[in-house]
């Protein structure tokens, strides 16, 4: 966005960025403009405390976010420290936008940097809530869901409240759909969300109209069962999911003698007997009946542990090894993240001369003595404990450091741009000119106003385009990301399903023609 003389139209795609970038690459390389600030915060804040400037690292993971959260109760310090002639920018654009105190470039920029921190606060919420240890499929779906809950709050509220304008809101939206049309192509996710405990589909989906319907396809004559359901076209998929990923795992057993071929539980129940155990197991759970009663979900702390603690059972096997592979799925690379930063610490240049093997060996050593073994392992201070992946129960302590930049001790470091940036040449030449976001760097506004539909000149509310049998509206989704607890004010429903079990010895297509 441009700040030459004021701005004309927003646009989310080309919020301050540069600006941001260039106030933040200053004070990365001036020590003098440092201190100058932090003492100007201390004196004009002298109750608050004074955060660090956080640095926007190349692996993003929400920099620019922390960055501009960072900078933005910063800004009437720095202007008076320019009005001042205490410091000067070499890029003559931001030092421009500092230049006196009725600058309306300068309050362009402090508006666009709040709505920026505002509408891109419920997605790095979210994607911090996903680094979490146990993060599943179902979690990704239901923090996709929940930023979309949160951000349609806060659109739909007052333009006097929160100063966002409808074109700025319709094209985060139209951005939100595309990216939701282009990740979720796969039904994994949303079978994910119905088979994890920790949310129960009567908080997230949609109430639907009681149906009568058929209970069985078969083709022996018979007087049809009526039943009624709830969610029927959510129960169907998830059937629909669970048959298909069955099917070629009977196959692989059916199609070989070798006995160590597939699943143990399978190839002991044979084909017959798993696709008709599937189908009442399926059954029960969706009706929450034993042993797939869930008394208390948030005492749940990982849906694997407890899809095999029920896979126990008799009467879950079948289904808990299907649940058990879509919940071993790894959602992020936290694990390996953090193993790389092992590699890092133990290669380092008064160790560069070790041999890849012994890097390794050292990590698996430490990683074994450290955490694994109970005699040598590191004792928590209390018992851990992982419930669901919500915004709010990251530790604060952890949380409080992230976003505001303030180190463990009283020491304090002073901002650092990204290593690229750090590493330009003494003329700046590239921060010296004005930083300008060409249209062709960010094309997301215009493609996206085309594939989900444009609306001119915002007058017209965009809607997210999410699955229609979700509830965008759920104080539950609002609830993930949220930093205090929403109170609940939908009541809970109950799915109802009977339908009796069928099965005989059959082939792996006969099986599943009766499904």
């Amino acid at each position: 966005m441009s700040y030459k003389g004021g701005r004309t139209e927003s646009s989310f795609t080309t919020l301050p960025i540069p600006i941001l970038k260039a106030i933040l690459k200053y004070f990365s390389k001036s020590s003098f403009g440092t201190f100058k600030l932090r003492e100007a915060q201390t004196l004009g804040d002298k109750d608050g405390p004074v955060n660090a400037l956080q640095k926007i690292g190349k692996t993003r993971f929400g920099t620019h976010w922390l960055a501009a959260n960072a900078i933005d109760p910063c800004l009437p310090f720095i202007r008076d420290l320019v009005i001042a002639k205490t410091i000067k920018f070499k890029n003559t654009q931001v030092q421009g936008l500092f230049a006196n105190k009725f600058n309306r470039k300068y309050n362009d920029f402090g508006e666009d940097l709040l709505w920026y921190i505002t509408v891109v606060a419920p997605l790095i919420r979210s994607l911090w809530s996903l680094e979490a240890a146990h993060a599943n499929a179902a979690d990704v779906f239901i923090f996709w869901l929940a930023s979309a809950a949160t951000l349609k709050d806060l659109f739909d509220k007052d333009i006097e409240k929160t100063g966002i304008p409808q074109s700025l809101a319709n094209e985060v939206t139209a951005i939100y759909n595309k990216r939701y049309k282009e990740f979720f192509k796969h039904d994994i996710y949303f079978v994910a969300f119905l088979l994890d405990p920790r949310y129960p589909i009567d908080k997230f989906l949609k109430p639907t109209i009681s149906l009568p319907l058929h209970g069985s396809r078969s083709s022996a004559p018979a007087a049809p069962q009526l039943f009624t359901m709830k969610y029927r076209r959510a129960y169907e998929q998830l059937r629909n999911y669970l048959r298909d990923m069955l099917k070629p795992m009977l196959e692989q057993i059916q199609g070989s003698t070798d006995p160590s071929v597939g699943h143990p539980v399978l190839r002991e129940k044979g084909v017959s007997m798993s696709v008709s155990d599937l189908k009442h197991q399926i059954e029960l759970f969706w009706n929450g009946e034993y042993p797939f009663r869930v008394i208390d979900c948030d005492k749940i702390a990982d849906p694997l542990d407890w899809w095999r603690e029920i896979g126990r059972s008799d009467v879950a096997k079948v289904l808990s090894v299907l649940a058990i592979r879509i919940f071993s799925i790894l959602v992020n690379s936290m694990p390996d993240e953090r193993t790389n930063s092992a590699i890092t610490w133990f290669n380092s240049p008064l160790r560069g001369n070790q041999m890849t093997q012994t890097i390794v060996d050292e990590i698996q050593i430490g990683q074994y003595y450290g955490k694994h073994n109970p005699e040598t392992a590191t004792p928590h201070k209390k018992e851990r404990f992982r419930p669901a992946v919500k915004f709010r129960k990251i530790d604060k302590a952890l949380l409080e450091r992230l976003q505001t930049g303030a180190p463990k001790s009283d020491t304090t470091t002073s901002a650092q741009a990204e290593p690229h940036e750090t590493e330009d040449n003494d003329s700046h030449d590239e921060a010296s000119k004005p930083k300008e976001v060409s249209t062709e760097e960010q094309p997301e506004a215009s493609s996206t106003a085309e594939e989900e539909g444009s609306v001119e000149s915002g007058k017209q509310k965009l809607a997210f385009v999410i699955d229609p049998q979700i509830d965008i509206n759920s104080r539950a989704l609002l609830d993930m990301i949220s930093e205090e607890a929403v109170v609940m004010d939908k009541p809970l429903l109950s799915a109802s399903l009977k339908v009796a079990a069928n099965g005989a010895g059959m082939t792996v297509d006969e099986a599943f023609d009766n499904w």
